[in-house]
């Protein structure tokens, strides 16, 4: 639990004002005490793990105002102190120790109040006339909630000394355990430490040890982290059915970009020994492999794209930290740039901690045999040793995000080296917008991941909230970036004129067009073009007005036919046509002209036959929406189409 800290409220309201999220900071006009100041005395006084939080009177929303937020003051700070003090005693089950501290700012009193997290054994706190569960609350993703019946079993299972991996699962029987698990613990820890003492006692002695089995009215039983570490697969499926681990391999770089081929997945269910090697091995089998012949070799070597130890590593925690009361799988997702894993259960140590000495463990039981092993280390090291491995492999840092509320984990490690050079090609879109180099590895992020939250870019950049949120905000301003969801759920993405994949190197580099002047019955182009200066195409979000060959034009079909897979004995038609159009308008804009000169039709006849259907059923959409007739009118797909991966 956090000690109680006295902070400026000026620096507390520039986290909030910035930041725009935070579990442990609630605002509220304040003119007197009523029942919503005293629900968020108690939803801080019970949340598990958070340390207390802030509430701060004298500030009111305001939609107009850029923070969001206005100073409003307090009339009479010190009835207000003593009416809180005096209810946070008498209206609560148990007395809620409270600090108050005042301030001026912006010439009106400001007042805050920290607020203490109840010891475990006086949880739930509740206001008594209202009893339970009605009178509990919980601090949630927008604020303040009343606690359902398993928020209170959470918070009276804190009241127990047991922890919940050492608590004896029904119906488990000590023919649950597999004595072969039993035989690779005893082999990794004579590996670790051949002179440890437990190595001589007999299986029930050493499961006892190790807070895998107890007594219970005199019969040996194993308890929960027993049949983790050393339960039969029939034990396993039937005590704990939802333990396991999904490796999911995704063709693209989005979650279910196919509809029509969702994924492949593997579930590897196993005692977390075997499931530790098992789902490494998954992962590593499965990674790209990068050509490598070292100094002096004849043979080359080649090595996967992230390190093996990096990988065991972020397996051995997710299996380790979970919270196994969730019935729900880890998930390792392999997507085409980079690997991601995601386990039940948040971070119980603070994000801008993570990798700074000191671990807070989930299930001590756990822990503790897998640090005897050298599988795992509780000393907080894990996080740092995997930055290390992946700075000194090139690679940029993994990045981690934990969500309390959600209750989950996610660790997420690119595969391509930071920055590449199609990455600072790519970048070169956004070079009269003048990015920072912090900006500019967060744009790359949000286009290999699809977002990039706040808690990614301080990872990315190794900065302070309030510079990543004022980045983040700054890219979001100039249209680069568009924010998403609100409060701690708060993430970006980039802006549609923006998502489009690198292109082709070929296809675009001597993009010219045609003066026609007649077509056939399907619009195909009979005329001899007109030559002028050529100009080559670069990916911008302005329709571009093109001048050149039919030389070009042809060029730029048949790269566009060959990326596709259609024949090139005929001039495109039907179909053909539409995936022509998808390809390249998920690239840039293109105007109805530029399309028909690649295309070799009439404009009027591809407009009125093509482009005006795909925009009715969705499959392209206008620049200028609401005019149609717009001089610089074009069109773009709503989505990247085949071949630009």
């Amino acid at each position: 639990m956090r000690h109680w800290e006295q902070q400026s409220i000026g620096d507390l309201l520039q986290h909030l004002f910035m930041y725009d999220e935070s579990d442990r900071i609630e605002v509220k006009t304040g003119s007197e005490i009523g029942k919503s100041i005293l629900e968020t005395v108690i939803a801080f006084a019970n949340e598990p793990n958070l340390g207390g939080g802030y509430l701060i009177l004298g500030i009111a929303e305001n939609a107009d105002s850029p923070s969001g937020y206005e100073v409003v003051g307090v009339d009479d700070p010190d009835k207000l102190k003593n009416d809180l003090t005096s209810q946070c005693r008498s209206s609560l089950n148990v007395a809620v120790q409270i600090h108050s501290w005042a301030e001026t700012i912006d010439g009106k009193t400001v007042l805050a109040f920290y607020v203490a997290e109840a010891d475990p054994n006086q949880k739930p706190v509740y206001r008594a006339a209202s009893g339970l569960p009605k009178g509990a609350y919980r601090r949630g993703p927008s604020g303040d909630i009343r606690c359902v019946d398993q928020d209170l079993q959470e918070l009276y299972r804190q009241k127990s000394a047991t922890e919940f991996d050492t608590t004896i699962p029904v119906d488990a029987e000590m023919e649950d355990i597999d004595p072969d698990a039993v035989a690779i613990y005893r082999a990794e820890r004579a590996n670790a430490n051949p002179n440890a003492e437990e190595l001589g006692w007999d299986d029930d002695e050493l499961l006892r040890s190790l807070s895998c089995a107890r007594k219970v009215q005199g019969i040996l039983k194993p308890t929960i982290a027993g049949i983790l570490l050393f339960g039969k697969q029939s034990a396993l499926r039937r005590l704990m059915p939802a333990v396991r681990v999904d490796y999911i391999r995704i063709s693209g770089r989005e979650w279910v970009e196919d509809p029509n081929h969702r994924f492949d997945t593997v579930d590897l269910r196993d005692s977390l020994f075997r499931l530790i090697r098992r789902s490494v091995a998954a992962v590593m089998d499965d990674l790209p492999k990068s050509f490598n012949l070292p100094t002096g070799e004849l043979a080359r070597k080649d090595r996967p794209v992230l390190p093996v130890d990096v990988v065991r590593e972020s397996v051995v925690n997710a299996l380790m930290h979970r919270n196994y009361q969730k019935h729900q799988p880890v998930q390792i997702i392999r997507y085409a740039n980079r690997l991601e894993i995601r386990n039940p259960g948040h971070s119980l140590k603070p994000t801008e901690q993570l990798g700074e000495p000191g671990s807070v463990v989930r299930n001590p039981a756990l822990a503790a045999v897998l640090h005897e092993t050298h599988l795992a280390e509780t000393k907080g090291s894990g996080i740092r040793v995997m930055r290390t491995l992946m700075e000194q492999a090139g690679l940029e840092l993994p990045q981690f995000e934990s969500d309390r509320h959600g209750d989950e984990f996610r660790a997420t490690y690119l595969f391509h080296h930071f920055l590449s050079e199609q990455d600072v090609e790519w970048l070169g879109r956004f070079r009269h917008l003048n990015p920072t180099n912090e900006q500019s590895k967060a744009l790359v992020y949000a286009r290999e991941t699809g977002s990039v939250s706040n808690s990614a870019y301080r990872d990315l950049n190794k900065v302070h909230f309030v510079e990543a949120s004022h980045d983040l905000c700054q890219l979001r301003d100039l249209g680069v970036l568009e924010s998403k969801g609100a409060g701690r759920g708060t993430y970006y993405v980039l802006s549609d004129k923006f998502t489009s994949r690198p292109r082709l190197p070929s296809l675009f580099d001597t993009l010219e067009t045609t003066s026609p002047r007649s077509a056939d019955s399907h619009g195909d182009m009979t005329s001899q073009p007109t030559k002028s200066g050529a100009e080559p195409l670069k990916l911008d979000t302005k329709p571009l007005k093109l001048d050149g060959t039919s030389d070009a034009m042809e060029s730029i079909r048949s790269n566009c036919e060959e990326a596709l897979g259609i024949s090139a004995d005929k001039s495109p038609r039907g179909d053909d046509v539409k995936r022509i159009i998808l390809y390249l308008c998920g690239q840039q804009p293109f105007s109805a002209k530029q399309l028909a000169g690649i295309l070799k039709k009439n404009p009027q006849y591809l407009a009125k036959e093509y482009l005006s259907a795909m925009v009715r059923v969705g499959e392209l959409e206008l620049m200028f929406p609401d005019a149609p007739k717009h001089p610089k009118q074009a069109y773009r797909a709503k989505r990247v189409y085949g071949g630009m991966d």
